[in-house]
C-alpha cells in the first residue's frame, strides 16, 4: 500500500504533466473550435489489477475521469460522457431499451449480434462518408492495411454502418517450438517438414528425454476444431476459415476433401503414441511443456510467455526456439489466425459529428504509438509505473499487427543498441524486459525474447506473404445463428473420432450431414456476402 507521501507525489507528477502538456501538446487532429458533448455507451474495459481506480488522483480517478479524458477535450474538444455498463448483457439492455425509446448515446461500442439489431432496426449513422472526408487518418490508415478487412466487416447493404473493433491479432498463428536442447541429445537438426517433425518426435519419445512419460509431439488442446489446425494446414485446408476456390466461391475449411489425408495422418501419430491420447480435451499439454515433459510444440508465439518461459524458469538446460509450423515440403503454407472483428463501434442516425469516433480512435492510437516520453509518461505508463494506457477508453483500437510490429521494433532495437527512451513507447516495457534477458542473463525473461524476437520473426513473414487467414467477418445470418454452433460441433466430434481410429467414412458422413442440416444454406449466405464486397 502506498505512503501518503508517495501517494502526493504521484498526484503533483501526473498533474504537472497535465498542465505541461495542456500547453506544450499540440496535435492537429481537426479539433472542434467549440467544443461538444459526445454520449459514448460501453462496458469499463479497464483492467483495475493493471490499472487500479485512484479517487484522489484527478488523472487515474474513475473511468469518466482521467487523463484520457482530459487529453479528448483539450486535443479534439470532446466531452466524452461515459455511459459504463457492467457487463455485456447490460450493455445490450441499455441498447434495446435506446431503440425503442428513441434514446440512444451518440456512440456505442457493441457486439455483433447487437450491430445487426441497430442496423436491422435502421437507427444508425452511415459512417461513409465521414470515414472518407475525416483527413488525419495516419493511424486508421495503418489499421485499414493491417486488416484491410475492417471496414467490409462494418458494412450493411453496402454501406459502412460500423467501424470494426480491430484488435491485436495474428498472435495466435503457430510455430513449431522445438528443444535444442532435446535436438543436441540426440544429434538431430530442426525440422523443416512434416515427416522430419515426426522423426524428431519419435527420437525425443524413444530416448525418453522427457521422462517415461515423454511426450513425441505437443499441440493445444480442447478448443473445437483449431487444436489440430496446423496438420490440416499442411494439407491445404485451413481450419475454421472460408477458403477461396480457383472458381471464385467459398467452401468451409472443415468441409474439404484436403482435410482427410490429414485425419489419417493424425491417426498414425495417434496410434503409434506420439501425440496424447487426450488431445482433443483439456490443457494437460500446456503442463507437460512447463514440467519439461515435451520437446516439439505446435503452439502459437505467445505461449513463450507462458508455459515455455516456466520451463526456462524450472530447468537451466531448458533451450526453447519457435520455427515454422510443420508443413509437407518446409515451404509456408495458409494458415488459421486470430483475424476476426466481434466488437463494433457505432453512431446513432440524426448525430450531428459521426466523425467524432474517428477522431478518438486516431487520438488513441497518436498517443499509445508516440515515442515521446512525456507522452508516454502521460498516455502510456506513469513515472511510477502506472499503466495509463488501460484507462483510454477506445484502447483495444490498435493496429491488427501490434504484438508483430512490437517484436518488430525490439529486434530493431536489439540489432541497433536504441536506447529506451527513442523506443516506441508501445514496446519500451518488453524491450527493456528483452534486454534484460539478453544482456543480463535474466532468464525469467527469456521466453519473451525468443517470443517477440524469434517467434514475431517467423510470424511477419507469413503475414507479408498473405499466409494467414482469418475466420468469416460477415454479418451473422438467421441460419448461422440457428444451425453453425450444432453442426460445426458435431462435425469437430467426427473428426476427433477418425484420428482415434475409426474410418474415414465417419468424416465423410459428418460432412454430408453438415450440408444437409444447414451447412448448405450458411455456405450460400456465405458467398452471397463475398460476392457483394467485390
Amino acid at each position: 500500500m502506498r505512503t501518503p507521501m508517495k501517494k502526493l507525489v504521484s498526484l503533483l507528477l501526473c498533474l504537472a504533466l497535465t498542465f505541461a502538456m495542456s500547453s506544450a501538446f499540440a496535435l492537429d487532429l481537426g479539433k472542434y473550435d467549440e467544443p461538444i458533448t459526445v454520449t459514448y455507451l460501453s462496458t469499463d474495459r479497464n483492467v483495475p489489477s493493471v490499472a487500479p481506480y485512484d479517487e484522489s488522483n484527478p488523472a487515474r480517478k474513475s473511468a469518466r475521469e482521467n487523463t484520457w479524458i482530459d487529453g479528448y477535450l483539450e486535443t479534439l474538444g470532446i466531452k466524452l460522457d461515459r455511459i459504463i455498463a457492467e457487463d455485456a448483457t447490460a450493455l445490450n439492455a441499455r441498447i434495446n431499451t435506446g431503440i425503442a425509446s428513441g434514446d440512444l448515446p451518440d456512440i456505442m461500442l457493441c457486439s455483433k449480434e447487437m450491430f445487426n439489431v441497430l442496423c436491422q432496426n435502421d437507427v444508425l449513422a452511415d459512417l461513409t462518408e465521414a470515414y472518407e472526408n475525416y483527413e488525419h487518418k495516419d493511424f486508421l490508415n495503418q489499421i485499414e492495411t493491417s486488416f484491410p478487412a475492417v471496414l467490409d466487416a462494418g458494412k450493411y447493404k453496402g454501406r459502412l454502418m460500423g467501424y470494426a473493433m480491430c484488435g491485436n491479432m495474428y498472435n495466435a498463428s503457430d510455430v513449431l517450438w522445438v528443444r535444442q536442447d532435446w535436438l543436441d541429445k540426440v544429434g538431430m537438426d530442426a525440422p523443416a517438414t512434416l515427416d522430419e517433425t515426426i522423426e524428431v518426435a519419435r527420437a525425443f519419445k524413444e530416448a525418453k528425454l522427457g521422462g517415461e512419460d515423454t511426450i513425441g509431439l505437443g499441440f493445444h488442446s480442447g478448443n473445437g476444431a483449431a487444436h489440430i489446425g496446423w496438420m490440416l494446414a499442411a494439407y491445404g485446408s485451413v481450419v475454421n476459415t472460408w477458403m477461396e476456390q480457383e472458381d471464385g466461391s467459398y467452401v468451409y475449411g472443415n468441409t474439404m476433401d484436403e482435410v482427410k489425408p490429414a485425419l489419417l495422418k493424425l491417426q498414425e501419430l495417434y496410434a503409434e503414441g506420439l501425440i496424447r491420447d487426450d488431445f482433443a480435451v483439456g490443457d494437460t499439454i500446456r503442463e507437460d511443456v512447463a514440467n519439461g515433459r515435451c520437446g516439439l510444440y505446435v503452439a502459437d508465439v505467445t505461449r513463450g510467455v507462458i508455459e515455455i518461459q516456466t520451463n526456462f524458469n524450472s530447468d537451466p538446460e531448458a533451450d526453447w526456439h519457435p520455427y515454422l509450423q510443420p508443413t509437407l515440403d518446409g515451404n509456408p503454407v495458409k494458415e488459421w489466425t486470430n483475424a476476426q472483428t466481434n466488437s463494433f463501434y457505432c453512431v446513432r442516425k440524426g448525430f450531428e459529428h459521426p466523425e467524432a469516433l474517428f477522431m478518438l480512435i486516431e487520438f488513441s492510437n497518436q498517443m499509445r504509438f508516440s515515442a515521446d516520453p512525456e507522452l508516454s509518461a502521460r498516455f502510456n505508463v506513469c513515472e511510477d509505473g502506472y499503466q495509463m494506457w488501460s484507462l483510454d477508453a477506445f484502447r483495444d483500437t490498435v493496429r491488427a499487427d501490434t504484438d508483430l510490429y512490437k517484436g518488430e521494433l525490439i529486434a530493431e532495437g536489439l540489432a541497433n543498441n536504441t536506447p529506451d527512451n527513442e523506443m516506441n513507447a508501445l514496446a519500451l516495457s518488453n524491450y527493456q524486459l528483452c534486454k534484460a534477458a539478453k544482456y543480463d542473463g535474466a532468464r525469467q525473461y527469456q521466453g519473451r525474447l525468443v517470443a517477440f524476437v524469434e517467434g514475431y520473426g517467423v510470424t511477419i513473414p507469413l503475414l507479408a506473404g498473405g499466409y494467414l487467414c482469418g475466420s468469416y467477418n460477415g454479418p451473422l445470418t438467421e441460419n448461422m445463428t440457428l444451425y453453425e454452433s450444432s453442426i460445426n460441433e458435431a462435425l469437430t466430434a467426427a473428426m476427433v473420432k477418425v484420428v482415434m481410429g475409426e474410418d474415414i467414412s465417419v468424416y465423410e458422413d459428418a460432412v454430408a450431414t453438415w450440408y444437409a442440416n444447414g451447412g448448405e444454406a450458411i455456405t450460400e449466405e456465405v458467398n452471397d456476402y463475398y460476392q457483394s464486397n467485390k
